[in-house]
């Protein structure tokens, strides 16, 4: 077993998020920015202990390049494995690479020695290559392969609970917009039966294209076209998200929830947005962040509707109380 290569990165815990698949074209961008470099990994000394290996970066991906096409995991004789499914988590500007195949079926062997080999788009490509929103791509003369051997992984961690997670601060955040009765653009976020039927699976309006929702043309800028409000099993897909996500607010930002949403630990929630970079992913969401006013959500809060989205969005019949 040859000696595993160390990295310079800083270790960044986390928790098993799920997300990413193409959603329509992308335009070739010239780098004009600074490279988008990474920040972490959940590699402790060069060994993998979870069943995904996680790659965070400094700003947020655009996520349709975020593919199977944008990186490589290979043996150490230099063999491809089977295409991993490659998902992303826009809160914690995260990536995530996971067996293709169904629980208890073996990808990665334990105790072997594999690559991870992150893309940078050719000139002129449409596809591969990761590329932030602002148009900067990973630097071509930096490091972007990760060695890695393969441990047992750990029990997964508790999942969120939606009414006791997430319900009690959509509704007090957002409700008074967003209601049962006639909520802004057709959205009802208050209840279970309100986020099945105007959100999970349904497009957004500032994203829809031709027919799909009154036949308007989205902005160009637009993450993608027809991104349903929530996709279920998809965070980087799911347009809600990207709204509340604009909206952050410091951990201090309070409003009544009644069910205050189970905290995460520091090291887990990751960086919040800088400036610039709210500003880089703000030009991609028509209208703004949800909510337009007061409060918006907290880190914490964020994090369980990305988990809760990634787990696949269930709902139950009510949440007549906290769970």
């Amino acid at each position: 077993m040859p000696a595993i290569p160390r990295t310079s990165f800083v270790l960044v815990a986390g928790f098993l998020l799920f997300a990413c698949e193409d959603t329509g074209g992308l335009s070739a961008v010239p780098q004009t920015l600074d490279p988008v470099h990474v920040t972490g990994t959940n590699l402790v000394d060069g060994e993998l202990r979870e069943p995904e290996l996680r790659v965070r970066f400094d700003r947020p991906l655009l996520p349709i390049s975020v593919l199977r096409q944008s990186l490589v995991v290979v043996t150490n004789d230099n063999r491809s494995v089977e295409p991993p499914v490659v998902r992303y988590d826009p809160v914690l500007r995260e990536i995530a690479v996971a067996s293709p195949f169904p629980p208890g079926k073996e990808w990665l062997t334990e105790g072997g020695y594999y690559r991870l080999v992150l893309g940078v788009p050719e000139q002129g490509a449409t596809v591969g290559g990761v590329r932030a929103v602002d148009g900067g791509t990973l630097a071509r003369n930096a490091t972007r392969t990760f060695g890695f051997v393969v441990r047992t992984a750990p029990t997964p961690t508790t999942a969120t609970d939606y009414c006791r997670d997430v319900q009690p601060w959509l509704t007090a955040r957002c409700g008074s917009c967003h209601g049962a009765s006639d909520g802004v653009l057709g959205l009802d976020v208050t209840s279970p039966t309100g986020l099945q039927r105007t959100a999970i699976g349904v497009v957004a309006r500032q994203t829809a294209k031709g027919p799909t929702v009154g036949g308007t043309e989205p902005s160009a800028l637009v993450l993608a076209q027809d991104l349903p409000r929530i996709a279920p099993g998809d965070p980087s897909r799911s347009y809600l998200i990207y709204k509340a996500f604009l909206g952050e607010q410091p951990r201090s930002a309070s409003v009544s929830v009644g069910c205050p949403a189970t905290p995460f630990s520091e090291a887990e929630r990751g960086e919040p947005l800088a400036d610039g970079d709210r500003s880089a992913l703000a030009d991609h969401i028509p209208g703004g962040a949800m909510p337009p006013t007061g409060p918006g959500a907290t880190r914490d809060e964020l994090l369980h509707l990305s988990r809760w989205i990634a787990a696949g969005a269930v709902l139950p019949s009510s949440c007549a109380t906290c769970r």
